[in-house]
């Protein structure tokens, strides 16, 4: 039996990248073996164990055979037979087809990964790479990891990319494995560059074809999200503000709850702002419609790329803290409050609105 790392571990090592979890294939043994040795199985399609220890993975070598469609077509082949080289010829980009003896810091690249690092390229391995549509999403996701090494995608992986995206089979992947390759994007070094390589692709308008027409428009806000070092639920809103079928994109990558409110708030206040909707009762609509009074932290959280956006574009510049905590002091007069509900909720209103009046300023 043998063991090598492999994958990401060594691909971000050599790039000197922080890694974040160790991946292991083993070569010559069997799942007897391994539980044996007190490995847990914790695979359903193929097998994989973890570690007694160290709870790291640790998979049997194994080929793949595509048998049907979409990212789960495929049956796979493990036995003791299965070489290194079998196993990694199986995997996206030759980057991440590199593995590492841990015993002698031995390096086995059949695949010329290690040129590819050197000459900051991302490339398929063979031409199976089309066989699973997810690698789309990984690829595009890649790039924006490691876009601000200077890699790029290379032309006939791109090309492939593409094609992958016109065959239809990207409707095959479940919103699920969509969205999670999504928000691991989200939080890489720039992850505008996970949305153009979809967009460049067709890939943005297979999963939802509202995207497409106002993409170029948050183009240019993603890149200035990104630049500012924002969070992923900060970066998806911004992902979402120019289009008027938000809910749509939200409802296709299916969004978790916070990404969808975030995108639902950013986009109510940027339309206001572009329509120049600037009058206090514009105003007050718009945060009432945010739920701003009752759950300020969920606009409070936008405010600073609210205010990038507004200097970068020329909207209206509001002091929205300023509005908001003032506003959300406000209660009702003593007078009112043994009145009916109807009546004291109209007077908090007016009251409000008049706070609003009195604390609005236009920098």
């Amino acid at each position: 039996m043998k063991i090598y790392l492999v994958g990401g571990a060594v691909r971000d090592d050599l790039l000197n990248l922080d890694v974040k979890e160790k991946d292991w294939v083993v070569i010559g043994s069997s799942p007897k073996d391994m539980e044996a040795k007190g490995y847990k199985p914790i695979g359903k399609d193929f097998p994989v164990f973890l570690h007694p220890k160290t709870k790291e993975e640790y998979a049997l070598a194994r080929t793949e055979r595509k048998t049907g469609i979409g990212h789960k077509g495929f049956t796979f082949y493990s036995d003791d037979n299965v070489s290194l080289e079998d196993d990694l010829k199986r995997r996206d980009l030759t980057i991440n087809a590199i593995a590492k003896n841990p015993n002698t810091n031995e390096l086995i690249d059949p695949y010329g990964g290690l040129l590819d690092i050197k000459e900051k390229k991302l490339r398929m391995v063979s031409n199976a790479f089309s066989e699973d549509p997810l690698r789309v999403f990984r690829v595009a996701r890649f790039q924006a990891k490691l876009s601000h090494l200077g890699f790029i995608i290379e032309d006939k992986t791109l090309a492939k990319m593409e094609s992958i995206a016109n065959s239809g089979e990207l409707q095959t992947l479940s919103k699920e494995r969509i969205w999670l390759e999504t928000n691991k994007a989200l939080e890489e070094k720039n992850p505008q560059d996970f949305f153009n390589v979809l967009n460049a692709t067709g890939a943005l308008k297979e999963i939802c074809n509202k995207v497409s027409d106002p993409y170029e428009n948050a183009e240019n806000a993603l890149l200035t999200a990104s630049e500012a070092g924002y969070n992923s639920n900060v970066i998806w809103a911004v992902f979402c503000v120019y289009s008027k079928e938000s809910e749509e994109i939200n409802k296709s990558f299916k969004a978790p709850k916070k990404f969808v409110e975030s995108s639902r708030i950013l986009n109510k206040i940027i339309f206001t702002l572009k329509e120049n909707k600037i009058d206090a009762k514009a105003i007050f609509n718009v945060l009432s419609d945010c739920d701003a009074f009752r759950r300020p932290e969920r606009v409070i959280e936008l405010i600073p790329i609210i205010t990038i956006l507004s200097r970068k574009y020329g909207y209206p510049l509001i002091n929205w803290k300023e509005l908001i905590t003032n506003i959300i002091k406000v209660t009702p007069d003593e007078e009112y409050l043994k009145r009916s509900g109807k009546i004291i909720s109209t007077h908090l209103k007016d009251k409000r609105l008049a706070t609003l009046k009195e604390k609005l300023k236009i920098d």
